[in-house]
């Protein structure tokens, strides 16, 4: 009889016996699940690192923004006391 499964290709090409066959395609799959885990992770890791990146970037631009302001404000301030003294 003949095994239409990637097995029976495999037993066929190589002789080997069903568990040993298994035993390897398991093995395989693992690896490459494994490795495409890992590489996913990776990526996940970078784009969090990215977006915390971006947070801290914002926030110095809202402080700078925030002291600009500050800046403007206490110029203004100044050259109305200078404008109208008590």
């Amino acid at each position: 009889m003949v095994d239409p499964t990637i097995r029976g290709d495999i037993r066929t090409a190589t002789g080997q016996p069903n568990e040993q066959i298994t035993e390897c395609l398991i093995q395989s799959w693992t690896e490459g699940h494994n490795l495409r885990a890992g590489e996913w992770n990776q990526q996940r890791e970078e784009e969090d690192q990215a977006i915390a990146e971006a947070v801290l970037a914002r926030a110095a631009q809202e402080e700078e923004a925030r002291r600009q302001q500050e800046v403007e404000a206490a110029k203004s301030n100044s050259t109305q006391r200078r404008r109208n003294p008590r």
